[in-house]
């Protein structure tokens, strides 16, 4: 399972690293800014 979220969105970081999403599978940019594309394995 994937997500993403924006690099400077601290708070939602680290709430998806403590629900296990631990890999980071891309480092992007867009319009809105700096984001990672996180893995979970379930």
């Amino acid at each position: 399972m994937s997500i993403g979220v924006d690099l400077d969105n601290y708070p939602a970081l680290k709430l998806y690293m403590e629900a296990g999403f631990d890999k980071v599978i891309y480092i992007g940019e867009d319009a809105q800014g700096k984001y990672l594309k996180l893995l979970k394995k379930i």
